[in-house]
């Protein structure tokens, strides 16, 4: 009989953005992306910042879900408020005096990257898109 209180083993751990803008993915950076060559699909390391009441609590549950080997997922609204969820792979924190800062890594599908530039293209022309995986 499973508990159920704790989650199945295929089952990701799910940090939620529940309040504000979708986060904003700045990318790491070409090199990064060749330290996880055994993934399922290609991808770009990219970073994003968001607050949070609990810190520590975050990281813990990334940590516990990862010494069960079960991923952790990022969960948020996209523009469209349509969920979205990428794969969590490096997380820390920062006590600032405004509160506390996440600092969260992220398996951005290349596919998801892509969009965001065809949808840059469509909006500012060819000319003025832009590469760098910013969107303001």
């Amino acid at each position: 009989m499973s508990n159920p209180n704790k989650p199945e083993l295929t089952e990701p751990e799910l940090i939620s953005i529940i309040e504000g803008p979708p986060p904003q993915f700045e990318l790491e950076g070409r090199e990064s992306w060749m330290s996880y060559p055994d993934t399922p699909r290609p991808f770009e390391l990219a970073r994003c910042d968001t607050r949070t009441f609990n810190g520590p609590k975050m990281i813990a549950r990334c940590r516990n879900a990862w010494s069960e080997q079960r991923p952790v997922m990022l969960e948020y609204k996209d523009m469209d408020g349509l969920k979205q969820r990428v794969e969590i792979c490096g997380i820390r924190f920062d006590e600032l005096d405004e509160g506390t800062l996440l600092q969260i890594w992220v398996r951005l599908p290349v596919e998801m990257h892509m969009i965001s530039l065809m949808d840059n293209e469509d909006d500012e022309g060819a000319a003025t898109a832009d590469f760098d995986g910013d969107d303001d």
